[in-house]
């Protein structure tokens, strides 16, 4: 069962409601999506440009953040790759494949004990790749609306918009008369 959360932002931009469709996790009454589960969000926006607005700031964030992480990336990347090259000799030595035990599954959640380079390295390509296709999705989006703002002048129609997200990809524009205060 999806249950709703509504929130009220400031205008242009609105919040109408975010809920998740996975099961939850519940702990202390707090709600919380799971890994692998899909993020609906629903935004008011009063024009185009304040859509077009909106997306121009999530793709800079995005941008942002996989700037710092691609310098985040190869600085771990020389001392995973020391890290490796000691555990294949020290293997070697031994005899048999070293193993040290430091990921635990905590309800839900992978807990790392005295995380290492590789395991670090892990995390930020894993968080690089989906914040690669979130803003390759994006700017593809962006694209999209400038292209029908542009075509069909639609602007001058006093529409407003409502935009389905999930995980923060809009997927459904819903047009709709522009409500006056």
């Amino acid at each position: 069962m999806i249950t709703p959360h509504f929130s009220l932002g400031v205008e242009p931009l609105q919040r109408v409601g975010s809920w998740c469709d996975a099961r939850y996790v519940f702990k202390r009454g707090n709600r919380k999506c799971e890994q692998g589960s899909m993020a609906y969000d629903l935004l008011s926006f009063t024009s185009f440009a304040d859509f077009i607005e909106y997306l121009d700031n999530q793709i800079s964030q995005l941008k942002s953040k996989i700037d710092y992480l691609e310098k985040k990336y190869e600085a771990l990347k020389s001392k995973a790759e020391k890290v490796r090259k000691l555990e294949t000799l020290l293997s070697k030595l031994v005899g048999e494949q070293i193993r040290s035990i430091n990921e635990v599954d905590f309800m839900g959640i992978r807990v790392v004990v005295s995380a290492r380079a590789l395991d670090e390295l892990v995390a930020v390509e894993e968080t690089l790749a989906a914040l690669k296709d979130t803003l390759a999705a994006l700017t593809r989006v962006r694209e999209v609306i400038a292209s029908l703002v542009k075509e069909t002048e639609i602007e001058k129609g006093g529409l407003s918009l409502l935009v389905q997200t999930v995980n923060g990809i809009p997927v459904k524009l819903l047009f709709k008369e522009s409500e006056t205060p």
